[in-house]
């Protein structure tokens, strides 16, 4: 079957500019547009595959509030990958369940975790919020990393929010650290 491209690239847009946009917003509080740089077909044993290439009005963040988990649980926080995943799925709407999406530009997913040393907490405390379950979290990114006993941080395999699927690690926040993150990703 042919596509039409500028045709599937309109209805495409459509669909994340309504569709998209309002789970955006209910699932993470993130009202942006978006618009499709580029769509590539591709025919893979009789299946199209579609890649959009997308762009977004706004900067997505590398932690996502998710609103519909008010809960500080694992599932609380979400990355760029989560929301595309969303955007993926609806895209079954155009009758193609091989349709991916690619935010270009400002896809926090593609950053690895900055490659902090573990004396920078002690130096530059303000970039960091200091959990009382004996970790810190680097605002910018996200991720987690053990506060060891010398003030130091140890950054071999730091964790990011999205990921913590440790129950402990949820209930051991208390309500000052619940505030901070809520002020700094909310």
């Amino acid at each position: 079957m042919e596509l039409n491209k500028e045709n599937f690239k309109s209805a495409a847009e459509k669909l994340l500019n309504t569709m998209g946009k309002t789970m955006a917003i209910k699932y993470y509080g993130y009202d942006g547009n978006y618009k499709i740089d580029d769509v590539e077909f591709f025919d893979n044993k009789n299946e199209n595959i579609v890649n959009l290439y997308v762009k977004t009005d706004k900067i997505l963040p590398d932690v996502l509030d998710v609103k519909i988990e008010p809960n500080f649980v694992y599932g609380k926080y979400a990355t760029v990958a989560d929301l595309i995943g969303n955007l993926n799925a609806q895209m079954r709407y155009l009758g193609n369940n091989q349709v991916y999406v690619h935010i270009v530009d400002n896809e926090p997913l593609y950053r690895k975790y900055s490659n902090l040393e573990g004396h920078e907490f002690k130096e530059n405390p303000e970039r960091f919020i200091h959990l009382c379950n004996g970790s810190v979290v680097e605002k910018s990114s996200g991720y987690t990393y053990p506060l060891l006993s010398n003030g130091t941080i140890e950054v071999d395999e730091p964790f990011h929010l999205a990921f913590i699927d440790n129950e402990e690690w949820w209930e051991s926040l208390c309500d000052d650290d619940k505030i901070e993150l809520n002020k700094t990703y909310s």
